[in-house]
């Protein structure tokens, strides 16, 4: 199994050419931070699978968890996360919603789950290569 450090080192390296990509690799380092909290592990502790319900930490769905206040709360740092600086000053920091059918919470609950999914892979993907 990889350890946290491991794990931290293989998010940091992930190509992310894209605003919403980093952003998204953002959200990946929380919920490592946050398994790494929750299970009481250093940075040299071994990281055992992880699964959706863990991450969701009590939530049930990752819109719950957006609005929960989980993550982000605020639109202008949802905004600031998961979008270029051209798009934020089209969106006013986020004083304006993203598009006409969604909300920034919305928006970062699609991101949460693009990063959880990832995040499970990637931890998965490292375990089963250090067997």
């Amino acid at each position: 199994m990889a350890t946290v450090a491991e794990i931290r080192e293989a998010i940091k390296e992930r190509k992310a050419r894209s605003a919403w990509n980093r952003g998204v690799k953002e959200y990946m380092q929380e919920f490592l931070d946050d398994v790494k909290f929750h299970r009481k592990l250093d940075e040299n502790d071994e990281v055992a699978p992880v699964s959706k319900k863990e991450l969701l930490n009590g939530a049930k769905s990752w819109q719950q968890y957006s609005e929960g206040g989980s993550s982000l709360v605020y639109a202008e740092d949802i905004c600031e996360r998961l979008c270029t600086p051209s798009f934020q000053k089209k969106k006013k920091d986020g004083e304006l919603p993203p598009n006409s059918m969604e909300t920034w919470l919305d928006v970062q609950a699609h991101a949460l789950f693009v990063a959880a999914f990832r995040f499970i892979l990637l931890v998965k993907r490292m375990s089963k290569r250090e067997e």
